[in-house]
């Protein structure tokens, strides 16, 4: 049976994007959103592909958790398969999952910062006009990098807006951001986990999860767009697909 959680635990398992570059002074970059999803005991550290841009793939981290200097031991990552359409402008395939190597983890280091359990009894999502979603991302213009101490220091953001509609891209769903002028820029939101939230009372609310922010813009207004779950269920499949 499905049990409410607190909101803000939920979002617990969104990340910063850590890159290795190769600045002997500071070597690490930090770029966009990511989460933790754990499937049946497997851990995936799930992202935007275009996060990556201009980086290999094997150059992402993530931290156990984000007060943290220590990252997740990495087995090997996933993205877009052979099998995909050759259009560079599907976003269906705009991801990638770092898959967690578990013989190695340190479980006992997440600590409150828990992946999110994905699994099969996920409640059924109406996709309503109007419903409220939350996303939880960090974006550009709250962090701060020490290059003196070799130290970064990120700010997250958990933003609520509400549901406009599927647009004309099979998977892409449109959000209207609320109180953007108070947010400011989304660069940095991309990767960020977004669920859909039903509050129950002034403490409790039932958390959904609905997708990954893509893309969005507070310039002139403030839309955003984020992939659905079955697209990101039919992607993890075939990454555990791939483990076989």
């Amino acid at each position: 049976m499905y049990k409410p959680v607190p909101l803000v635990s939920v979002f617990k398992c969104s990340r910063p994007v850590v890159l290795l570059n190769d600045d002997a002074d500071f070597p690490l970059s930090i770029r966009g959103s990511a989460f933790l999803v754990d499937i049946a005991g497997t851990v995936y550290g799930i992202t935007a592909r275009h996060v990556l841009a201009g980086y290999e793939v094997g150059r992402m981290r993530l931290q156990y958790r984000p007060d943290s200097s220590q990252m997740l031991p990495v087995r090997r990552f996933h993205f877009r398969p052979p099998s995909a359409p050759a259009a560079d402008d599907d976003e269906r395939f705009d991801i990638i999952a770092m898959e967690v190597d578990m013989p190695r983890l340190e479980a006992e280091l997440f600590g409150e910062y828990q992946p999110y359990k994905l699994g099969p009894n996920e409640p059924l999502l109406p996709y309503d006009a109007g419903d409220n979603y939350g996303f939880h991302g960090w974006p550009n213009d709250r962090r701060d990098v020490d290059y003196e101490r070799k130290h970064f220091e990120t700010a997250a953001v958990l933003a609520d807006s509400r549901y406009i509609g599927e647009t004309s891209r099979i998977g892409i769903h449109e959000i209207n951001v609320n109180r953007s002028d108070e947010i400011g820029s989304l660069d940095g939101f991309s990767g960020a986990p977004v669920f859909q939230v039903t509050h129950l009372d002034a403490t409790i609310s039932r958390p959904t999860f609905a997708g990954m922010l893509l893309r969005g813009s507070t310039t002139g207004g403030s839309t955003a767009y984020f992939l659905d779950r079955l697209c990101i269920a039919a992607f993890l499949s075939l990454c555990i697909a791939h483990q076989k």
